[in-house]
């Protein structure tokens, strides 16, 4: 999620993570491909943590929507 969540913003092109071993660097490249559940999303909007209308991976408005994550 936290890989996943910057990048619906139309205007974040890059993250990047900090890394100290090369198993952090596999770890961190499997979480990329992994899809994060709707259900997340949810919960944090529910918990007041995410506002409502914040772009998230399952729902992002405009141009970013057709980025792949």
């Amino acid at each position: 999620a936290a890989i996943a969540f910057p990048l619906t913003h139309p205007r974040v092109v890059n993250v990047t993570l900090g890394m100290r071993t090369a198993e952090q660097v596999t770890r961190n490249a499997q979480l990329h491909g992994s899809t994060v559940p709707g259900a997340l999303w949810d919960d944090l909007r529910v918990r007041g943590l995410l506002r409502d209308g914040t772009p998230t991976p399952d729902h992002v408005p405009g141009p970013a929507a057709e980025r792949s994550p």
